[in-house]
């Protein structure tokens, strides 16, 4: 909307004009500046400002200006000035004795501390404090009408009227801005929700952006509960204090560094929690000029009274009551969503689970019980066949059969070990792997363990590892016709490297034989993994199957 001025030229009282143009207006900066131009209108003054008190801690007066809306200095003036007014001097006088001060010479009143360098010379002054619901918003200041006269009582009283209709508008501005600001948190929260229920596993880095993008926010960091129950992504403390693992970043570059970074929160006597210590999000360590005054804001993820995350933002100090009420609406939007998709996820997981048990006892009470009573039919036929042709056929039938079963089972076991779950460790797996081998090689291999094998391997890796060392002994039993062998997995802490070596001493791959579906498979998966996979035929007799990856530091 194109700024209306008051023109005291016009037919219309100029006052009333002040009023209607103030009352078109929403926006709250829109309306300061408009006070301030009309009361210029009004009186012929040179200089004019409003300024806008802060929030006092303990003595109102000791509240200072939190803001200045000038005009008649030209910004390069004001860049010479320097800093904007603080509210000392004759401009104290009306915050700490709210009441209008008209003075014909600004020098003589025995508060007067002078101007700064640069400054416009400035002599006759009127103040007028503005009131929105009888709480002092801020005060109106005129300096030097254009005719060099003293401001008269006319004067003031035009200004004090202004100011009446200037504490309606203002209030106007506010409940217009805090109703906008209500909208953008629930919008962001509506957002977030969708966003949870879709992905749970993204959820942290949208819930972070959603924030950022309500609250205007440069830099965000959140801790929200994993969808997978992970607790490693939510570490708490005892007492009042509570320790959060960083996992969701937005506002920029300089923000990924603290992903899985970890934070310490504590709450006051009345609830409110605050860092303890600044920590890697104290303020006023980012280099942005525009954020460099900014202060973390700590809101609290809460279900059931039950604190389950934070959310951090480094918002401006002038951020309003009616923001942090609307932000703190959303964080708790936010956890009740993530509780329902962690609920949903693990009611999800819950459904896949059974359904695995029942098709892993299907396969154990029903497929694995027919082909091994098929196997001893076929053994039993064997006692009874004379022509060497057809017992080594029957035979090889057995041993598949045999394989088959082995297969089988190490399929129950993968549906009964899910990545997820948090009591699997991959010692138990590879030695219940190792067993399987056994019963079809007709002996036990060696098995030598090394290293911490399962905390230094990743989730991500497991199955990988798995089908490795499934793939390797299947080979072994299907081609090597060995008597021994010998299975190495092994953690180099230092190195970072995890080794599966699988030695036997059967007959040994043929020279330049082609590698199979399975070895392709193997290689596949460690070169996906950084790695490399090596199969040597000894010099004796047997082959070495080696398999070498790195490890995240």
């Amino acid at each position: 909307m194109a700024d209306q001025e008051v023109d005291a030229s016009s037919g219309a009282d100029p006052l009333l004009e002040a009023v209607i143009a103030l009352a078109s207006h929403l926006e709250l900066a829109e309306v300061l500046d408009l006070i301030v131009r009309s009361a210029c209108r009004l009186t012929g003054a040179r200089y004019g400002a409003l300024g806008v008190l802060g929030r006092p801690d303990d003595d109102p007066g000791d509240a200072g200006l939190a803001g200045f809306h000038h005009r008649g200095i030209d910004d390069a003036t004001q860049a010479a000035i320097g800093h904007l007014p603080h509210g000392r001097g004759v401009l104290g006088v009306l915050i700490t004795d709210p009441r209008p001060l008209r003075l014909p010479e600004i020098a003589e009143h025995p508060a007067s501390v002078g101007f700064p360098d640069d400054h416009p010379a400035m002599h006759r002054f009127l103040g007028v404090p503005v009131r929105v619901r009888e709480t002092v918003f801020g005060n109106l200041y005129l300096c030097d009408k254009a005719d060099g006269s003293v401001f008269t009582a006319s004067d003031e009283q035009l200004v004090i009227a202004l100011a009446a209709a200037a504490g309606a508008a203002i209030e106007n501005a506010r409940l217009f801005a805090e109703t906008h600001t209500r909208q953008r948190w629930l919008a962001a929260a509506a957002r977030s929700s969708s966003g949870l229920a879709a992905d749970p596993a993204r959820g942290p880095e949208l819930v972070a952006e959603d924030a950022r993008e309500a609250g205007g926010g440069a830099e965000v960091w959140l801790s929200l509960p994993a969808p997978d129950g992970d607790d490693d992504q939510r570490l708490v403390g005892g007492g009042d204090q509570h320790r959060f693992l960083i996992n969701g970043v937005a506002g920029g570059p300089s923000t990924r560094a603290r992903l899985h970074s970890t934070v310490e929160v504590e709450a006051d006597d009345e609830g409110q929690l605050h860092l303890v210590g600044p920590g890697e999000i104290g303020p006023g360590e980012i280099g942005s000029e525009e954020i460099v005054r900014a202060e973390p804001v700590v809101i609290g993820f809460r279900v059931r009274g039950r604190l389950t995350g934070v959310l951090i933002m480094r918002v401006d100090p002038g951020w309003s009551d009616a923001e942090l009420d609307a932000a703190t609406a959303f964080a708790d939007h936010v956890a009740l969503a993530s509780d329902h998709a962690r609920n949903e996820h693990n009611r999800k997981q819950l459904a896949v689970f059974t359904d695995r048990d029942r098709i892993a006892r299907d396969l154990h009470d029903q497929v694995i019980q027919r082909i091994f009573a098929a196997g001893l039919g076929l053994q039993s036929t064997l006692r009874r066949v004379s022509d060497d042709d057809i017992r080594q056929r029957l035979t090889r039938l057995v041993d598949d059969l045999d394989a088959t079963i082995v297969q089988i089972r190490s399929t129950i076991f993968s549906l009964q070990h899910d990545e997820a779950d948090d009591n699997r460790h991959l010692r138990d797996d590879v030695v219940a792997i190792v067993a399987d081998a056994a019963r079809v090689l007709g002996f036990e291999p060696k098995l030598t363990l090394v290293g911490p094998i399962d905390t230094a391997v990743p989730a991500g890796m497991v199955e990988d590892v798995l089908a490795t060392l499934r793939e390797s002994l299947s080979n072994v039993v299907r081609h090597a016709r060995a008597a021994s062998v010998e299975v190495l997995v092994a953690v180099d802490d230092k190195a970072r490297t995890l080794t599966i070596q699988v030695d036997d001493d059967g007959v040994g791959i043929p020279v330049n034989a082609p590698p199979g579906s399975g070895l392709r498979n193997t290689a596949a998966r460690a070169r996906a993994a950084g790695g490399h996979v090596s199969v040597v035929r000894r010099t004796t007799v047997g082959t070495t199957f080696g398999w070498i990856v790195p490890l995240p530091v």
